[in-house]
């Protein structure tokens, strides 16, 4: 059965200019300039359908009349089957077709490296793209040319605010965006007269930004379009897109729900902060599925999960996919490079002014063998910047000063005197013992009889209420039986 999945793809894929000859000639496609695509790229499957594309505008001979307005254009260069994944983030085994003259479709397009398209009950132009690639069939020009947003366009040629094209900019992204991709992706588009106009028109799209959003000093509109995440990365979204603002929570917090008393948990927090990785032996009763977490967050003083990621060892390694790499003799660092570890430090070395959490739980004797390497790499700060990380990378790669790393001993399992011998005399760690007469505990016992009362609480009867005229009906038929 074909799959439904195609994918777009450029083949600018570095400095070197277009690289579809070579595709087609070696039977690959491969990115080698956005690292940010790598999981994208690792999720596609054999049997997808893939086309090269490369997307421009154009105003100039075109095959239809647009009011002499540029239009976006995507040439369609080659097509193929996908056969294989290397499953490296970067490159893909195809099949390839070259087309015997450069197709090129209208309107609909996109500019960045790859595309993921489907069939979308919701959105016909997906199955006409779809169509017209692989299918060979005509792009149908005047169905798009009535859709609301070109159709507009055609006709209100030079009525465009910079914020309206900056939220239909943000939409396209799907919401979030850096301030220079949206400015890139205006500039592409060409839609506001201010860029032929005003060779300023990039700081007018950042004043907008500020001005129509209440997280800016410079707002100065009541109507609250934009959010910012960190005006020290600069990224922007749209607020009608925005999840929920995340919940305050505190030290106060933290004690009240975890079974530790406070000079315990100041230990560890001073701890974590003076060497950024350490490992927590955690005795049964002190919160196992909450405790990583809850102490993530008294530290952000926020429920941020977009700052945190944790690996849960037992269901990582239960994975059928990572037990067959596994015992392959492949020896990579399955942890790191198997999870989102290296784009989590990314997003934090982009994101300066606030602190990340790196957690690894559950750690016991069947697992420590598996593990050991990705521990070195993660408490290795003092030669961080040598080239003995190429071993884990391929490249020199640092963590970022402002991620933090727990890695949490399961003391759970008998026969773990051992391994906590061998993990003390090489890695920073603190042992935590439940603190019974702490306000963790004394609120977990409440709610553990509020929870037991409810379920014991016999059920109260309730007598139904009876007409007297009924009651004496009733009564005479007794007296009749007897």
């Amino acid at each position: 059965m074909r799959s439904e999945t195609c994918w777009f793809v450029s083949a600018n894929i570095d400095r070197s200019g277009d690289q579809t000859q070579r595709f087609l000639e070696e039977g690959i496609w491969e990115n080698n300039l956005c690292d940010e695509y790598g999981e994208l790229v690792k999720s596609i499957q054999v049997g997808d359908r893939i086309a090269i594309k490369q997307t421009h505008n154009k105003k100039d001979a075109l095959p239809f009349d647009f009011n002499d307005l540029l239009v976006s254009v995507m040439e369609i260069k080659a097509t193929g089957i996908v056969v294989g994944n290397q499953y490296d983030g970067k490159t893909i085994n195809v099949k390839w077709k070259k087309e015997k003259k450069v197709k090129e479709w209208y309107f609909f397009t996109f500019i960045r490296v790859i595309w993921k398209v489907e069939p979308n009950d919701s959105n016909w132009m997906f199955k006409a793209l779809i169509d017209f690639t692989f299918n060979n069939k005509p792009q149908d020009i005047k169905r798009f040319v009535k859709e609301p947003y070109w159709g507009n366009r055609l006709n209100n040629s030079d009525n465009v605010s910079y914020k309206d094209e900056i939220v239909m900019v943000l939409r396209s992204f799907g919401g979030e965006a850096s301030l220079p991709c949206i400015q890139k992706e205006i500039q592409t588009r060409n839609r506001l007269r201010e860029i032929k106009t005003d060779p300023d028109w990039q700081a007018g799209v950042r004043f907008t930004l500020q001005r129509f959003s209440s997280d800016s000093k410079s707002f100065a509109h009541g109507e609250d379009l934009f959010y910012t995440k960190s005006f020290y990365c600069g990224i922007w979204g749209l607020r009608e897109t925005e999840t929920k603002r995340n919940e305050s929570y505190s030290k106060e917090n933290f004690l009240a729900e975890i079974s530790i008393n406070a000079a315990k948990y100041d230990a560890v927090i001073a701890l974590l902060k003076k060497r950024k990785s350490i490992i927590i032996k955690r005795a049964p009763g002190i919160g196992k599925n909450i405790f990583p977490e809850c102490l993530s967050f008294s530290l952000m003083q926020v429920k941020d999960k977009n700052r945190l990621l944790t690996v849960q060892l037992t269901s990582f390694f239960s994975s059928q996919e990572v037990l067959r790499r596994y015992y392959s003799g492949d020896d990579r660092d399955f942890i790191l490079s198997e999870t989102v570890f290296m784009n989590f430090c990314k997003k934090a070395l982009e994101d300066a002014e606030n602190d990340y959490y790196f957690i690894i739980d559950d750690i016991d004797r069947k697992n420590l063998s598996r593990i050991l390497m990705d521990l070195m790499f993660l408490f290795r700060r003092d030669r961080r910047n040598s080239g003995i990380d190429k071993y884990f990378t391929g490249e020199i790669f640092c963590i970022p000063d402002n991620v933090f790393v727990m890695v949490i001993l399961n003391t759970e399992e008998k026969s773990t005197a051992f391994i906590e011998n061998i993990l003390g005399r090489r890695f920073s760690m603190i042992e935590i013992e439940p603190a019974f007469d702490s306000d963790g505990t004394v609120n977990y016992l409440k709610r553990s009889t509020k929870a037991s009362d409810k379920q014991n609480e016999k059920p109260k009867m309730i007598r139904p209420r009876i007409k007297k005229e009924t009651a004496l009906e009733i009564i005479r038929g007794i007296k009749k039986i007897c």
